[in-house]
């Protein structure tokens, strides 16, 4: 057993609730790996574009020479075309994060497809190209969710480190504790936070102070960071 497989079993036993997503994952497509043999590594931000931390955040990957993808709530995105531009200019992929951070699970199939094409609608004559990223705000899949993103020719994404970022008042530190990756995780982090459980929450300062610590030891392992494929 490698290290790394046996690293992926420890933190699955440490959280029952993928086994019982697993089924429900598999039918609706879910992703939560990038390419193992290549050492990869994916940082992925939720819940922006944000007018004050995201153009921080742009600026701490660019210093860092880190690419990432961005799954933006569609309104925030139109209400944000030059930061928006910026982003992809500077070789970022976005993603789907539904128009107003909606959860499919409460909605009917023809209610999630429905949603699914007004939010491609809101980023492809942003982005300039076909959006095929998609990730369910909560992360909150089934199959309606699955078939509809197949039918519209989504990647669903998910995550396989979440060091819960979007709770207030985290530690620089905690943050970059919980986001140690090995080859083939996926990050999920935070330039936005729609719905905070405290107001505090919307600070997103820590989550780019940490983004240095959590590359520095990325790279220490040999680990390369990458967009998801887009």
């Amino acid at each position: 057993m490698t290290s790394t497989f046996a690293q992926r079993l420890q933190r699955v036993a440490r959280d029952p609730r993928r086994f019982v997503y697993f089924g429900r994952e598999r039918i609706a497509g879910v992703r939560r790996a990038v390419d193992v043999e290549r050492r990869e590594v994916a940082l992925t931000f939720d819940d922006g574009p944000d007018a004050t931390y995201t153009p921080a955040l742009l600026d701490r990957l660019a210093e860092l020479d880190v690419p990432a993808t961005f799954f933006v709530v569609g309104n925030a995105a139109k209400a944000q075309l030059p930061l928006m531009r910026r982003l992809i200019e500077a070789g970022h992929a976005i993603g789907i994060h539904t128009s107003e951070h909606a959860d499919l699970t409460n909605l009917s199939f023809r209610a999630v497809r429905d949603e699914l094409r007004r939010s491609r609608n809101d980023l492809e004559p942003i982005a300039g190209r076909p959006v095929k990223l998609l990730r369910p705000p909560h992360g909150s899949v089934h199959a309606h969710v699955g078939a509809a993103a197949r039918l519209e020719g989504l990647d669903v994404w998910l995550w396989s480190v979440d060091p819960e970022d979007w709770r207030p008042r985290v530690p620089v530190a905690t943050i970059a504790s919980r986001a140690r990756v090995v080859a083939g995780d996926v990050v999920v982090l935070h330039d936005g936070i729609n719905d905070p459980i405290d107001e505090a929450a919307r600070d997103r300062s820590t989550t780019i102070d940490a983004i240095g610590p959590i590359v520095e030891a990325g790279r220490r392992a040999g680990l390369r960071f990458v967009t998801l494929p887009h």
